[in-house]
Order: C-alpha cells, then structure tokens, then sequence
C-alpha cells in the first residue's frame, strides 16, 4: 500500500461526491478543499455532474459498458475524507465512474416509469414490455452491486497536506502515464498547482506572474521540465480567460472546444506570431485588443468543415505555418508573413492562401535554396516531434545520411586530391 494511501474501506455511494477541483469539472476556478458548502451542496455536485455529461464524450459509452458487462471495479477509486464533514468523501480520481453510476441511477429511474407507463397501454406488444424490463434488470443490478464501493482514502489530515499529496498520486497516472487527461485539463491542473505554490510563497494577495524557481518546483511534482510548465501555464489562462470574453460571440450554434486551447499553446512558443500579438515568456494571456484579434480570425466567422472556414486561421497549426513562413521570408527577403499584420487585422488574408503562395515560390528555388532550406527545418525540430515520430523519422534521417555521404563523396572527387608537400632536397 502506497504511504500516501489508507487501507480500502467500503462507503455509501451517496457519500461520494464529485470533485470541483478537478480540471475537468472545475475549470481553472477551483475552490480548494477547506469550505464543505463548496464541495457537497447539491447545486454544486448538480453543476459538476452537468460538466462532466458535457465534456467527458465517453461517458455514454462508459454508461452502456457498465450495464451491459455489470459493474467490474478494475481500478480504484481514491477519496479523501474531510475532517470538517466526516462521512463525506470527495472523490479526487474516479469522477467519470462516479457520474456514469450517479446517469445509471437517474435512468432506473426513468425507466422504471416507462415500464409501468408500457404495462398500462394495452397497444405496447409484449417483445417491447420483455425489452424495457430486461433494461430495468440490469439498471437495478448495477445499482444494487454499487450500493457501497470500496475506496482508497488518501492519507491526509488536512486539506494542505491533500494538496502536496495530490500531484503525485495524479500527475504520474494523467500527465505521464497511458491514462492522460487531455491537454485543457492537464494544463488546468499544472496551472492550479503553480498558484498554489504562488500564493504560499508569496501569499493570497499577490498578483500571480511566473517565476522561473516555481515553475521548476511545479515540474519537479508532474515530472516536466520548466519550459513546458510555462506553456501550460499560459494556455490554461489566456483560454479560460478568452473562452469568458468571446464565447457569447460565436456564430449561432458553434461552441469552444478543448482543441481550441492549441491557438493559445502555439500563439506562446516563441516565433514571429508571439511577437505580433505583443506576448513574451512573463505573459499569461493576450491583451484585449490582441484577443479581439484572434478572434476575429480565428472563430469570428462559421468554422463547419475544412472548406467551409473561411476564416483567416482554420485550425491551430496555421500559426505554426505562419511562424515557418516568416523564418523563410527571413532568408530569402520575401514578404509572405506580412500579409498577417496584427495592427491591421481588417487587411488579413487566409493562411491557407498565403501558405499555397509560398509553397509556389519554393517550388522555383535553386537546389541549394533547397538543401539549406532542409538544413534550417532540421535544426528547428523539437524533440517532441522526434519523441512521436520516431518510427517514420529515423528511417528518413538514415536515408538523408546515405545521400548525404553520396554527395559528400563526390565534392571530395571534384576537389581533386590533396596538394603533395614538396620533399627537402
């Protein structure tokens, strides 16, 4: 048994409440674990619930494997009960099982109605009755297995001593390990813990800014190195904190998605798109006018599909494909980038249209324009890129090394052999 963990108890499942301090339910407001009004009242489990129905799309699926294959409680569970309130537990990992068991219980129930409704119409056949009360049968039996669930409490007398606990118990099984969360609620996670380490260094009242000593302790607790903490950091809050600002904005029927995160996450690498909008590595969001921006090429008009974005930037990755067309433009004293000009956001051309003209250009280069193109696109590979790409890039860069060693052979034929040193006499 882990020291950061109790021995297994068996609870209620009434007792197990949802976590609002979890990124995926709680967003980047997240009111801690001390204050129990914040944590069981039944408005808020009713909102954390309706959250995670919205943002987690396994959830039906998990639903229906639960009923259909009965309740096999593979993975635990982990609670943490608070001293201010014995006998409730806040589930701090297991909260899309909590509310797949909270929708199987709210559908016995509605289906338990349908069945006395069906068995009191003389027109429902009796396949259809056989149906609804097999349903009925394993809704019931689910709820019955689940009554009680066995848990692991976390080992922690208060909800300081949680919060040095959590980032273990969680960042190794989400952050760096096969079940990740996805990127939002990783960042949002990373971004809670910094501000915790914040404010009890500096305390409550201080104005976050990111400190290069914190962010090494915050990826010290999640096992990343500083750089992509920073980014973490800066995407959680310059998102939530543009979700707030536009999403009454967006055309009729669109939404905010967890892939729109990326805009922020590629806007803060460093680059010539970070420069336009005024952003540098202290920053935690963009400026208003730099947000108004965005969005007005980003989600101001319909998104639909690929060929029906007519907006200036279709998808995140178009940011990075204006950051490699101004490092061109650097080289060869073309002008590609600049049709994208922040001060003149009513004057912007689509990226796709400026990327399909530079991709022409290229195409009329010397070879050697080629070859020192090839060069500089090596050297600016991240090591992420290798990390998910290894399969198909190592047997690109062994073939590079044979033609390069081809060609390396022939420039040493060409020079000619070396001069001979004349002998003394």
């Amino acid at each position: 048994m882990p020291l950061d963990l109790k021995p297994a108890v068996r609870v209620p499942f009434e007792r197990l409440f949802l976590d609002p301090n979890n990124p995926r339910l709680g967003g980047t407001r997240q009111p801690g674990y001390d204050e129990p009004k914040l944590l069981f009242e039944e408005k808020v489990q009713t909102r954390l619930e309706l959250r995670m129905r919205k943002s987690y799309k396994a959830l039906k699926e998990l639903v229906a494997s639960i009923v259909n294959m009965g309740w096999m409680p593979v993975d635990a569970i982990l609670v943490w009960e608070t001293p201010a309130a014995p006998g409730h537990f806040v589930v701090v990992e297991g909260n899309a099982r909590t509310t797949a068991l909270r929708s199987i219980r709210s559908d016995l129930e509605r289906e338990r109605a349908r069945l006395q409704k069906a068995r009191a119409d003389k027109l429902v056949d009796a396949g259809s009755l056989r149906e609804m009360d097999e349903r009925v049968g394993r809704l019931a039996e689910v709820v019955a297995a689940t009554a009680e669930l066995e848990v692991l409490p976390v080992a922690a007398p208060s909800a300081a001593e949680l919060a040095r606990k959590l980032p273990r118990l969680l960042g190794v099984r989400h952050i760096s390990h096969a079940q990740q969360w996805k990127p939002q609620a990783t960042n949002v996670y990373i971004y809670s813990l910094y501000r915790q380490l914040f404010h009890e260094t500096y305390g409550p009242e201080e104005k976050l800014r990111l400190e290069e000593a914190l962010l090494r302790e915050t990826g010290g607790m999640v096992s990343l190195n500083s750089w992509k903490v920073r980014k973490a950091i800066q995407a959680a809050v310059s998102f939530s904190r543009f979700r707030a600002a536009f999403e009454d904005r967006l055309p009729k029927g669109e939404r905010f998605d967890e892939a729109d995160q990326n805009y922020f996450l590629y806007l803060f690498e460093p680059g010539y798109a970070r420069e336009q909008f005024g952003l540098s590595d202290s920053s935690l969001w963009l400026e208003r006018e730099a947000e108004e921006v965005l969005f007005r090429w980003a989600f101001a008009k319909p998104r639909g599909g690929e060929r029906e974005n007519r907006n200036v930037f279709r998808a995140p990755e178009d940011i990075r494909t204006w950051n490699t067309i101004a490092r061109y433009d650097d080289r060869h004293q073309t002008h590609f980038s600049r049709r994208l000009d922040v001060r003149r956001p009513d004057k912007a051309r689509p990226v796709a249209q400026m990327d399909l003209d530079w991709n022409t250009h290229r195409a009329h280069r010397s070879p050697v324009e080629t070859l020192l193109a090839l060069v500089e696109s090596l050297r600016s590979m991240e090591v992420d890129t290798l990390v998910v790409a290894k399969d198909e890039i190592k047997p690109a860069i062994d073939e590079l090394l044979a033609i390069a060693k081809e060609y390396q052979a022939m420039l040493e034929a060409l020079e000619g052999p070396p001069p001979q040193k004349r002998k003394r006499a």
